[in-house]
């Protein structure tokens, strides 16, 4: 059974940025809330919504640091990654629980753009090549 997701959306607030304590040391990931909406063409060639749903994602290392300096509420993203059920303790409520998208991938729909800036060294680095390996692998 794949856990596997693809959709596109746009981001329901302000991405958030914060540290995880990890047993290979401390990672970055940037908390985004999107609403994966479902167009749907009607006869007249206009579109109608179809239901949405809102999902958290998470986006890793780098990635996560770039999504602070590049991503706005509003701003439309496809996202691509894994589906994963989040458990923790809760010290008011007990035990919590939420699906939630671990991303390979956030890309910015152009339809939302005014200007680009391309970094100078646009070659990935060897430390970020490793992190989207290990990112996958997991």
């Amino acid at each position: 059974m794949s856990n596997r997701f693809e959709g596109s959306g746009n981001l329901g607030k302000a991405p958030a940025l914060r540290n995880i304590s990890t047993a290979d040391g401390d990672r970055k990931v940037c908390d985004l809330w999107v609403y994966f909406d479902r167009p749907r063409r009607q006869g007249d060639g206009s579109f109608e919504e179809d239901g949405g749903f809102f999902m958290a994602v998470s986006l890793w290392g780098s990635r996560a640091e770039n999504a602070m300096k590049l991503f706005t509420k509003g701003m439309r993203v496809y996202v691509e990654g894994n589906m994963r059920l989040e458990t923790w303790e809760d010290s008011s409520e007990g035990t919590k629980s939420e699906m939630r998208i671990s991303a390979t991938k956030v890309l910015i729909d152009p339809i939302c753009l005014e200007s680009l800036i391309r970094r100078k060294n646009s070659k990935p680095t060897q430390e970020a090549m490793a992190e989207e390996l290990e990112e996958q692998a997991a």
